[in-house]
């Protein structure tokens, strides 16, 4: 069964001199503590999350972008995701 994923609103993704980085806007400002940097797999698995997507849509976009098989793919996303909750990004 496949899961909507969405990034918080009052996140933004930004490209920095190449880096990668997500800050707060408006409230999080305050409750935001940990900087988060990411890698171009990232940031894209960010700008895909942002408006919101089915895991399995996700899975199979980054699949068939990267040329890696659905099962890497789906651990690539699940260890994503684990990180984005842990900092309490995800709707």
């Amino acid at each position: 069964m496949s899961k909507q994923l969405k990034i918080k609103s009052g996140f933004i993704l930004k490209n920095i001199a190449g880096d990668y980085i997500v800050v707060p806007s408006g409230k999080n400002i305050v409750d935001f503590k940990i900087m988060l940097t990411l890698n171009e797999t990232g940031a894209w698995l960010w700008e895909q999350m942002e408006q919101g997507i089915e895991t399995d849509t996700l899975t199979e976009n980054f699949a068939e972008k990267y040329n890696i098989t659905l099962s890497d793919a789906k651990n690539d996303i699940a260890d994503f995701i684990l990180q984005l909750n842990g900092r309490n990004l995800l709707e």
